[in-house]
């Protein structure tokens, strides 16, 4: 357990907290952003994910939450696409953590990504990502 102390400027004193009482009971909370199409607004929701559940765990809240089937929602975090190749990966082995946030898109309609997305060996991903990489 990591102990930190901070000064809050508001109130001039000093509280005192741990990691594990940063963690919420419920789990993190992960914002997700989904585009259908050329619609606008995109549509922006929260699931709840502890950090031993999997990527997969995660796909499925979020395809519930949007009324979605999970081949029809499609997400990306850190500019890659989320596939079955990472529904194993828990929350902590991903680096996901409450207050992160995932891009998706629904394929009910063709999707009109932006940034643009490219192929590459690994799956999909953004542009910009894959032209860093290579």
């Amino acid at each position: 357990e990591i102990r930190q102390t901070i000064l809050d400027p508001a109130f001039s004193s000093h509280q005192e907290f741990s990691s594990n009482a940063m963690a919420s009971k419920e789990g993190n909370q992960i914002f997700i952003t989904v585009r259908r199409g050329k619609q606008y607004p995109p549509k922006t929701i929260d699931v709840r994910i502890k950090y031993e559940q999997t990527i997969r765990d995660l796909r499925e809240a979020a395809a519930a939450s949007f009324g979605l089937s999970l081949d029809l929602l499609q997400l990306f975090w850190r500019g890659r696409e989320l596939t079955s190749a990472t529904d194993g990966l828990t929350l902590l082995e991903a680096n996901l953590h409450t207050g992160f946030s995932l891009q998706g898109y629904d394929l009910s309609e063709a999707p009109d990504y932006w940034p643009a997305v490219v192929q590459t060996p690994e799956g999909l991903a953004f542009e910009t990502v894959a032209a860093a990489a290579s």
